[in-house]
């Protein structure tokens, strides 16, 4: 392969998108994952309001550093439920996700939830006896609770 036809190869490979916006495309994309974990835990906080007012438990959001391979590294919050002795604590994983747009984490004592958002929406990640993919809503937060925690 001579160098002319080599370079014409590579080229093609790369798409033809400039590296300024491949980057503009992923800042973008990390700025929209961001306002997601953002909502979802406004979701959250707002599921178990009631039990925050009455001193039950406590919400606490921490600052820790992402790295994706090709956003690089950035902060993302992980809230926490302190719920008497036990914690639960909701982490990001990134936005760079095969066959989705964002993972989060949630772990307990007990165990790890993963749920992912793909379609418009945040889902519930289950993997017996088959992979599906539920809503992740009030409910079935009742439930991934009640399996990460002791």
């Amino acid at each position: 392969m001579s160098r002319t036809t080599l370079e014409a190869f590579i080229r093609s490979k790369a798409g033809g998108t400039p590296r300024g916006d491949r980057e503009s495309e992923l800042q973008a994309r990390k700025d929209v994952w961001l306002k997601r974990v953002s909502r979802l835990y406004a979701d959250v906080r707002k599921w178990l309001a009631d039990l925050e007012r009455d001193g039950v438990l406590r919400f606490d959001l921490d600052k820790v550093a992402l790295e994706e391979r090709e956003i690089g590294q950035y902060d993302v919050e992980v809230l926490t439920l302190a719920i008497g002795k036990q914690q639960v604590a909701f982490c990001p994983k990134g936005t760079l996700i095969v066959g989705a747009d964002g993972r989060i984490d949630i772990q307990g004592q007990r165990g790890v939830r993963t749920i992912i958002f793909s379609g418009g929406r945040w889902h519930l990640v289950t993997r017996t006896p088959k992979l599906r993919l539920l809503p992740f809503n009030e409910d079935s937060f009742q439930d991934v609770l009640s399996e990460v925690m002791r």
